[in-house]
């Protein structure tokens, strides 16, 4: 299948349908990453999971591959990032893994079966998968990096707890509950 007729048919299934909607269960699959090991959505339970469905002639795509190279490079321990190509021919996503230092798993969609799962119409376009295996959030196409990277973290802050640490005013306050 050519380029052009994936995409228009991923247009039209967009056209028909509407995307999985924020809290319904995400999809699972099973997927064989570039080294032919086989991948799954719910092996990850209990993690934040970003979905990052793409292509490597894919312009938008390109633009925001360093944002979840940098994301996953900070965010390894919480977030599990799974780039999902969409009917791409394994050499130029190898080389492009290779040019972009893509370290996060890469994912191959020969028959877009998974976009179709996620109705997804256009890429890039990103899911952010909470630990409990639904869906948060579903970021469609690009704008700018700020832009998207804006999207990406607020979905994380509202999904990853973080410890925080009392500074200031709160310090003495939680120092002074502490010790009654």
């Amino acid at each position: 299948m050519t380029r052009a007729m994936t995409l228009a048919l991923l247009v039209i299934a967009g056209v028909c349908v509407s995307r999985p909607a924020a809290g319904v269960p995400a999809p699972d699959f099973r997927l064989i990453d570039l080294a032919g090991v086989s991948h799954t959505l719910a092996q990850h339970r209990g993690k934040v999971v970003l979905l990052n469905f793409w292509a490597s002639w894919c312009v938008g795509c390109k633009r925001e591959t360093p944002s979840l190279v940098k994301l996953h490079a900070l965010r390894r321990n919480d977030l599990v990032v799974m780039g999902i190509t969409v009917n791409d021919a394994m050499p130029n996503v190898r080389a492009f893994a290779d040019q972009q230092k893509i370290t996060y798993t890469l994912l191959m969609d020969d028959d877009a079966a998974v976009a179709a799962l996620y109705e997804v119409d256009r890429i890039p376009t990103n899911v952010i998968v909470a630990a409990d295996g639904e869906i948060h959030e579903t970021i469609v196409g690009f704008a700018t990096v700020l832009h998207f990277e804006a999207f990406v973290l607020r979905s994380l802050y509202e999904l990853i707890p973080r410890p925080v640490a009392p500074r200031g005013k709160a310090a003495v306050t939680w120092a002074a509950l502490k010790s009654r």
